[in-house]
């Protein structure tokens, strides 16, 4: 996903309901506060199973709302979110901690390749 869909993505959840709080910037930006740094292009980002378990449920509650150019995208990264509850459960169950979101990922990679058929500078909507 491109920088500017992720944006849009951001924006239509906002306006559907997601508080800020719980965006997708904000769950890919957060500082993992390990020396692994990316390489060049790339984006790295952190979250603990607390700030997921809520963006989870906020986005849970609004997904119905999300317009429907943007819901398929919307709906991946909930079922992508339905795992973690089990995940955390598994985790206690093994004596684990609860797993934290490690992002790694380098959007645009390739100049002029856009699989949803839109440009940065076009929306869906």
């Amino acid at each position: 996903m491109s920088m500017a869909r992720s944006e849009e993505l951001d924006c239509d959840l906002a306006a559907a309901g997601l508080p800020s709080a719980y965006s997708l910037k904000r769950l890919m930006s957060g500082d993992p506060q390990i020396p692994l740094r990316p390489a060049p292009g790339m984006k790295i980002g952190y979250v603990d199973t607390a700030q997921i378990l809520a963006t989870w449920v906020e986005l849970s509650k609004v997904i119905g709302t999300v317009p429907s150019a943007r819901r398929g995208e919307a709906e991946a990264v909930l079922k992508f979110l339905d795992s973690y509850p089990g995940w955390k459960h598994l985790a206690v169950d093994l004596g684990r901690p609860a797993p934290d979101l490690l992002v790694v990922w380098q959007p645009d990679t390739v100049e002029g390749a856009h699989p949803t058929g839109l440009r940065a500078d076009q929306t869906a909507s």
